[in-house]
């Protein structure tokens, strides 16, 4: 709930009329996202936020265990930045950061 931690990465990385977005509790990383079935989906963007610190965060899309994408980018605690990749067919997204938390939302799938 973005009312929670004013002024922080949690309040300011939510997108749009919402006033929930997704993060990593405890700090996992990477976070890996597949679907149940193990099938393919197309991945299109997120909106990421640090919760806490500025730091860089990369997302990776894998089909079969072979990387089809990856782009890194810089994240701070005061607005979320699009990452908007657009990759079709894979099986496995990566998210990997480079300090603790981070705040996710408007993730966009297609399956």
């Amino acid at each position: 709930n973005e009312t929670f931690l004013p002024g922080t990465g949690y309040q300011n990385g939510s997108i749009g009329s919402g006033v929930m977005a997704a993060f990593d509790p405890f700090a996992y990383n990477p976070i890996d996202i597949r679907r149940s079935d193990g099938s393919d989906f197309i991945f299109d963007q997120v909106y990421l936020t640090a919760a806490w610190s500025n730091q860089s965060a990369t997302v990776s899309g894998f089909n079969n265990g072979n990387l089809v994408g990856s782009t890194t980018v810089g994240i701070n605690t005061t607005s979320p930045v699009l990452v908007d990749v657009n990759w079709e067919s894979i099986d496995h997204l990566r998210i990997s950061h480079t300090a603790s938390q981070i705040v996710m939302d408007n993730f966009l799938f297609i399956v």
